[in-house]
């Protein structure tokens, strides 16, 4: 039976966002703690191309599945459970109790990242999947992405009425939209910068 993680367990996490946290900012560019905000999934997938660390930090790596892991228990419901005393972080699932969810990152990521039709963007394409799956099955949650935040729980995020209506129209002129969702501006689930959202929105459209 999984059950949530002991305190040495909720350890070997904490070492191992320490790990990816000082692989990722020995380099100079842009700061990121891996705090489990959604903006951590383009991070993961700027590691392996950009900053040469693709051996330690994407293919079969423990540090970058605990980083993809910790979004969902951040910022998505999910919560860090195992069946095991061990304390190796890719024997530990995140899971979900509505709908219900068990995801093992380690082996998820590992899975997409050998497979013959291997991903650019692992981190980002796993979690497309889990929301695509959320939204089958039961309703996503919130933080998702900010367009559809904005016509679905305005209220909670507090997002202008005029900024409603037009990302509404985003997603009727463009249906298309939910396939290519791009991983921008995900600081929303931190930040709520809506003058950004607007520009991202009118620009789509009007593209459109």
């Amino acid at each position: 039976m999984m059950h949530p993680l002991s305190q040495d367990q909720n350890q070997a996490i904490a070492n191992s966002l320490d790990g990816i946290r000082a692989a990722y900012n020995q380099y100079n560019v842009e700061p990121c703690h891996f705090t489990g905000i959604p903006d951590d999934l383009s991070s993961l997938d700027y590691i392996p191309y950009e900053l040469g660390l693709s051996g330690e930090y994407a293919d079969g790596s423990v540090p970058f599945s605990v980083a993809w892991g910790n979004v969902l228990t951040t910022s998505f419901g999910f919560s860090w459970v195992t069946d095991m005393e061990c304390v190796d972080p890719r024997y530990f699932a995140v899971r979900h109790e509505n709908p219900a969810v068990l995801i093992f990152p380690f082996y998820r990521l590992l899975e997409i990242v050998l497979s013959s039709g291997r991903n650019d963007s692992p981190a980002e394409s796993l979690w497309f999947d889990t929301i695509r799956y959320f939204d089958v099955s039961s309703n996503v949650p919130d933080g998702w992405h900010p367009v559809f935040d904005a016509v679905e729980c305005p209220e909670k995020s507090g997002c202008p009425p005029s900024l409603t209506k037009s990302c509404q129209r985003l997603i009727d002129v463009m249906p298309e939209f939910y396939y290519m969702m791009s991983t921008y501006p995900y600081c929303w689930s931190r930040e709520q910068k809506w003058k950004e959202l607007q520009n991202y929105v009118d620009e789509l459209v009007n593209y459109h």
